[in-house]
C-alpha cells in the first residue's frame, strides 16, 4: 500500500504530461510537442539523478 501511495505523484505528474504533450499536438505541432517532452525528459532525469544520489547517502 506504501508503495502505491508512493507512487501517486509520479503517476499524477506523468498524467499531467500526456494530456500537454496531445495539447500541444494538436495546437501547434507535433514537432513543438516532441521538443516539449525532451525538455521534460531533462528535467526528469535531473530529478532521477537526484533522488538516486540521496538513497545512497541514506
Amino acid at each position: 500500500m506504501n508503495l502505491i501511495k508512493s507512487l501517486i505523484p509520479e503517476l499524477v505528474y506523468c498524467t499531467g504530461a500526456v494530456i500537454v504533450f496531445i495539447t500541444m499536438w494538436n495546437i501547434m505541432s507535433f514537432v513543438y510537442a516532441m521538443f516539449f517532452l525532451g525538455a521534460l525528459l531533462f528535467i526528469v532525469a535531473g530529478y532521477l539523478d537526484s533522488v538516486m544520489r540521496s538513497e545512497k547517502r541514506a
